[in-house]
């Protein structure tokens, strides 16, 4: 997948300030990733793509562990910065997940919400693979192919021949990809959740707000245009004078697995 990171990180960094606001199926995942961590979980966990700093504070409050936090942009980092400078046990650094800079075999758990969709998922998980020590745990969700289809079909609908919807790997491509790089025990689950709305301007806010928008190199080149706007708006607006509100689907991918043990990388 080609991917343009500065544009990414341009994306979410504009979103940072209101992100929270919109991600509340973000902020399920990542509630469901940290349920599976124990409380009495000692050593370090590293959250990659931390975002606004939500989910370390949540693990904080939870655990003794210490916590650092990766994002690739500066404006969520300022975030999570405000969020989290009174707690010692958290450093926070704007970085790419794929190139995290940090020591080899030294992190206990890593931990990823809703990120991986963002990045080369191979040479991430090669890179998680890499700071976790030997039987260390890995808990990471993304999204699988269902999500955001009905904006896909709103595309196709007003025959736009560009990708404006980000690829996502199935389930079963996230379980091979943690295989080939050398996981064990691994887990994939999926599960949809749909968001609801009242209005077009809602459902346009609610992505615009995520910064959630196509960052393939292949996406259509410069602004849409006011006609193809409009064209996209009418669609829309006939769908929710048809059916009296607007939805869209995310499928949540839950996956866990395990770095394996000395004895097996031997």
């Amino acid at each position: 997948m080609s991917l343009e990171k500065k544009q990414i990180a341009r994306q979410f960094s504009r979103a940072a300030a209101t992100y929270d606001e919109v991600a509340q199926i973000q902020s399920m995942m990542a509630q469901r990733l940290i349920g599976q961590i124990p409380a009495q979980a000692t050593g370090t966990l590293v959250d990659l793509g931390c975002g606004t700093g939500q989910a370390l504070a949540h693990i904080a409050d939870k655990t003794e562990l210490n916590l650092i936090g990766i994002d690739l942009a500066a404006g969520m980092i300022e975030q999570a910065t405000q969020r989290l400078k009174s707690d010692p046990r958290i450093m926070l650094f704007v970085r790419d997940l794929m190139e995290t800079g940090l020591l080899t075999h030294s992190a206990d758990w890593v931990f990823s919400n809703a990120a991986i969709q963002w990045s080369d998922p191979l040479i991430a998980f090669a890179e998680m693979k890499r700071i976790l020590k030997p039987g260390g745990q890995l808990l990471v969700s993304t999204f699988g192919p269902q999500t955001l289809h009905e904006w896909k079909t709103a595309w196709q609908a007003i025959d736009d021949p560009f990708p404006r919807v980000h690829r996502f790997d199935s389930d079963v491509e996230l379980a091979a990809q943690l295989e080939t790089v050398g996981f064990e025990a691994i887990q994939v689950r999926s599960q949809c959740e749909t968001s609801c709305f009242d209005s077009v301007d809602e459902m346009f806010a609610s992505i615009k707000q995520l910064g959630a928008t196509n960052a393939n190199r292949q996406r259509a080149p410069g602004l849409l245009g006011r006609a193809k706007y409009q064209r996209l708006r009418d669609y829309f607006e006939r769908l929710l004078l048809d059916q009296g509100q607007l939805s869209l689907t995310y499928e949540c991918l839950f996956a866990s697995a395990r770095s394996p043990s000395k004895s097996n990388t031997l």
